[in-house]
C-alpha cells in the first residue's frame, strides 16, 4: 500500500472586512493578461469554494483568494451578502538554507509564493498526466452515498453538486444534477498523492473494490502544484525555485466557527 508521510501546515483564514457595493456574481474579464497562463506546463484552473459562508475564487497555482480571473476581489463574506471582504490572498513559503543533492546546507535565501504574481505552476513536476494540476472537487455528500450504498446502487444515483459557472460577466455555483460517481471520484489521482482509503490493502485506487477519496470537510477541492519553474521566480522577488524537485498538494476544506473560516493545509507531495 503506498503511504503518504506528510507534515502539514494548517491555515485558518480571517479578513478585516472592506465593504464593498459591487454585485455578488465575479465579474469576469476575458482580457485580464494573466501571467501565469503563459508561464504554466498544465493549465491554470479557478474555481469558486463556497462550501460555508465564505465564497472564495481560487486557483490551482496557490491561489486562495483570487483576482486574476476578474481585476476584482477575489473572497466574499458572508456568501450572497455582495460584500468583498479580501482582494487577493495565497501561499508563501520561504527558507534561508538550501542544500543541493548530496551537497552541504549554504545560506541562500529561497522563496515560493502566490501573491498578485505567482511562482508556483501546476502539476506534479515530470508528471505524464494530462490532468495534473487539476482541481479535484469532491463533496461529503457523494462520500455518503457511497459508503451507505452498494457499488451498483450509487452508479446509478443522481446527486446535485455545486459546480463553478460563469455566465456572462459573473463566476457562480450551481446545483447541477450528476450522475454518480463523479468524474474526479473515479479518477482520484492517488498517484500525485491525493488522500485515499484502501478498502482493501492492495494498493490500487479502485471505487468498486470500495476504495475512496478520505476528505475533510463538506467541500473539498484538492490539486498539486510545485515551483520548479525557474521563469516564474523571475517577476517577483527573484531567487530561485525553493525546492524544485518537490511537490505541494494543496486542499481546501469547510470550516468550523459557524463555518465563518476556510482551511487548506500543505503536504509534501514526496
Amino acid at each position: 500500500m503506498m503511504k503518504h508521510n506528510r507534515q502539514l501546515l494548517i491555515i485558518m483564514f480571517t479578513a478585516t472586512l472592506l465593504w464593498s457595493a459591487e454585485p455578488v456574481g465575479r465579474n469576469i474579464n476575458v482580457d485580464v493578461d494573466h501571467q501565469a497562463r503563459v508561464m504554466s506546463a498544465s493549465p491554470v484552473e479557478h474555481v469558486v469554494w463556497d462550501g460555508n459562508q465564505i465564497s472564495t475564487v481560487h486557483g490551482n497555482h496557490g491561489d486562495v483568494v483570487s483576482y486574476h480571473i476578474s481585476g476584482n476581489s477575489g473572497l466574499e463574506w458572508p456568501k450572497g451578502s455582495g460584500k468583498l471582504a479580501v482582494f487577493q490572498s495565497g501561499i508563501w513559503l520561504a527558507s534561508g538554507r538550501t542544500r543541493a543533492p548530496g551537497g552541504d546546507w549554504v545560506d541562500e535565501l529561497r522563496t515560493a509564493a502566490a501573491e498578485y504574481t505567482v511562482e508556483f505552476v501546476p502539476g506534479s513536476i515530470g508528471s505524464a498526466d494530462a490532468n495534473s494540476g487539476h482541481i479535484y472537487q469532491i463533496h461529503k455528500k457523494e462520500v455518503d452515498a457511497f459508503l451507505e450504498n452498494d457499488w451498483a446502487t450509487f452508479q446509478a444515483m443522481t446527486l446535485g453538486l455545486p459546480i463553478t459557472v460563469v455566465e456572462g460577466s459573473s463566476a457562480f455555483t450551481e446545483d447541477i444534477p450528476k450522475s454518480l460517481p463523479t468524474d474526479d471520484f473515479i479518477n482520484w489521482p492517488v498517484h500525485d498523492g491525493a488522500p485515499w482509503k484502501d478498502a482493501n490493502d492492495d494498493g490500487e485506487y479502485n471505487p468498486a473494490d470500495g476504495d475512496h477519496p478520505d476528505i475533510l470537510g463538506d467541500v473539498f477541492h484538492w490539486y498539486v502544484m510545485n515551483d520548479g519553474n525557474a521563469a516564474t521566480h523571475t517577476p517577483l522577488w527573484g531567487t530561485a525555485p525553493k525546492c524544485g524537485c518537490a511537490d505541494i498538494p494543496l486542499w481546501f476544506q469547510s470550516g468550523w466557527s459557524n463555518g465563518q473560516y476556510p482551511f487548506c493545509a500543505l503536504g509534501d507531495g514526496q
